[in-house]
C-alpha cells in the first residue's frame, strides 16, 4: 500500500509533466522521471523485502487461567532486515489481554519481537494471523507478509478449592477384601486385587483370586493403586441456560484444584468428562494424560444430551478399586441422584459437590440421598488455591 507521502509524489509527478507538456519546459519532465524513479525504486525494495521474509511465531498452546506466559514473533530474511522496517501486528480475541511488547532484538537475518500475554477466561482462542507490515527504507509503500498458521490455545481453569477435606480411601474389590503389600516376581509392589475388565493384561492375571472369586482378577500395582480418587464433571445441557456460566466455571475450577491436588501429592486421579474417560494420569504417561485432562477442562462446554446415569454406567468397569469417587455438578436433580444411587454396588466412597450461584436454591434436607454426603458450594464463595 503506497503511503500519504507515495501519493504526494506520486500526484507531484502528474502535475509536473501535465504543467511540462503546457509550457513545454523538459526540465519538468526530467523532475517528474526522478520521482517516478525514486517511487519505483521504493516499491521494488519493499517488495524484495517481503518476498524475502519468513514470519514465525512460538506460543505455548496449554496455559493456566490468569497466568502470565511470553510469545515470540520470529522474522528472518537473508540481507533484508537491515534494508527494511517492520512493524508487527496481531489479532486478540476478547480474553486475551496484551501486556507488554519488548522491543525487536536482531542477529544477523533474524529479529525477534516478544511479548507477554495474560488470559482472562477459560476457553479454546486463536490467536489470529500474526502480520508483518513491511515499508521500504524511505517508508513510502508497506507490504504485508502474514505467518503460514494461526495458533490455537486452550486455557485450563485456574484451580479452586472448595475448601472440603477429601481425603481419598483405599479401594476395594467387590467383595469387601483388599490384598496389599505384596511383591511380584519382579519385584514391583502390588497394592490390591481386583476384578478384570477389558483392557487388563493377562500376564496381570492373579490366578489364586481368580480361583477363590471364581471370575479373572488382575493384581493391580503401586502406580496404579496410587488413582484412589475419580472425579466426574456433570456437563449436562441446561434447557433454560448458558453452555457456560459462573457456577459451571466454578465447577471447572473445583475439578481443576482436585487434580493439581492429587498430581502434588502423587495421587493418580481418574477423570470423566462428556464421554472422555482418563484414569491413571501419574503413570509413566501422566504427563500427556495430564495435558489431556487440562486440554478437556479448558474446552469442555455445558452441551451433553447423553443421560448422567449413561456416562456413569459405561465409566463403571474403571471404578472398580477406586477409593473415592467425587462428582461436581450445577445440577442436583433426581437424574443426578439415581446415577449416584448406582454406583452403590462398587463399594467405593461417594462424595457430590453441588455449585450454585445462589446457595439458598438448594436445602441438604431435600437432596442428600442416604449413600453418600452432597455439599453446596457458592460460587462467591471460592478463591484460586
Amino acid at each position: 500500500m503506497p503511503s500519504g507521502r507515495a501519493k504526494g509524489l506520486l500526484a507531484g509527478s502528474v502535475f509536473l509533466i501535465i504543467v511540462g507538456t503546457l509550457l513545454n519546459i523538459s526540465q519538468l519532465f526530467v523532475m517528474a522521471a526522478a520521482l517516478f524513479a525514486l517511487l519505483g525504486f521504493s516499491y521494488a525494495a519493499a517488495l524484495r523485502s517481503a518476498r524475502g521474509l519468513t514470519v514465525e511465531h512460538k506460543l505455548p498452546d496449554l496455559i493456566s487461567v490468569g497466568q502470565q506466559f511470553t510469545g515470540r514473533i520470529i522474522l528472518s530474511g537473508e540481507r533484508v532486515l537491515n534494508e527494511a522496517h517492520f512493524n508487527v501486528t496481531m489479532t486478540l480475541p476478547d480474553g486475551v489481554q496484551l501486556l507488554k511488547t519488548e522491543n525487536t532484538t536482531q542477529s544477523g537475518a533474524v529479529a525477534v519481537r516478544q511479548f507477554t500475554l495474560v488470559i482472562t477466561q477459560r476457553g479454546e482462542y486463536n490467536l489470529g494471523q500474526v502480520a508483518v507490515e513491511v515499508k521500504d527504507p524511505l517508508s513510502l509503500f508497506s507490504l504485508q507478509v502474514k505467518a503460514g498458521h494461526i495458533h490455537n490455545l486452550i486455557a485450563w481453569p485456574e484451580p479452586l478449592n472448595p475448601k472440603l477435606l477429601i481425603t481419598p480411601s483405599q479401594g476395594t474389590t467387590q467383595n469387601g477384601q483388599q490384598e496389599i503389600s505384596r511383591q511380584s516376581v519382579d519385584g514391583t509392589s502390588i497394592y490390591s486385587v481386583r476384578h478384570w475388565v477389558p483392557g487388563d493384561p493377562l500376564r496381570h492375571v492373579h490366578w489364586p483370586s481368580t480361583a477363590r472369586l471364581g471370575e479373572l482378577a488382575v493384581m493391580e500395582f503401586d502406580t496404579e493403586a496410587s488413582q484412589s480418587l475419580f472425579v466426574a464433571l456433570d456437563v449436562r445441557r441446561v434447557p433454560s441456560g448458558e453452555p457456560t456460566d459462573a457456577a459451571f466455571e466454578t465447577a471447572c475450577g473445583i475439578v481443576s484444584h482436585l487434580l493439581h491436588e492429587s498430581w502434588t501429592a502423587g495421587r493418580s486421579v481418574g477423570l470423566i468428562v462428556d464421554g472422555h474417560l482418563l484414569e491413571n494420569t501419574f503413570s509413566r504417561a501422566g504427563r500427556l494424560h495430564q495435558r489431556e485432562a487440562l486440554s478437556i477442562l479448558g474446552g469442555v462446554m455445558r452441551t451433553s444430551k447423553e443421560p448422567l446415569g449413561y456416562v456413569l454406567q459405561q465409566a463403571a468397569p474403571r471404578l472398580r478399586g477406586v477409593g473415592t469417587f467425587v462428582l461436581v455438578t450445577t445440577l442436583w436433580d433426581s437424574e443426578a441422584q439415581e446415577a449416584i444411587a448406582q454406583l452403590n454396588s462398587l463399594a467405593l466412597d461417594q462424595v457430590v459437590l453441588v455449585v450454585e450461584n445462589n446457595v439458598k436454591n438448594l436445602t441438604l434436607e431435600e437432596t442428600t440421598p442416604p449413600q453418600c454426603p452432597v455439599y453446596l458450594i457458592g460460587t462467591n464463595e471460592l478463591r484460586p488455591s
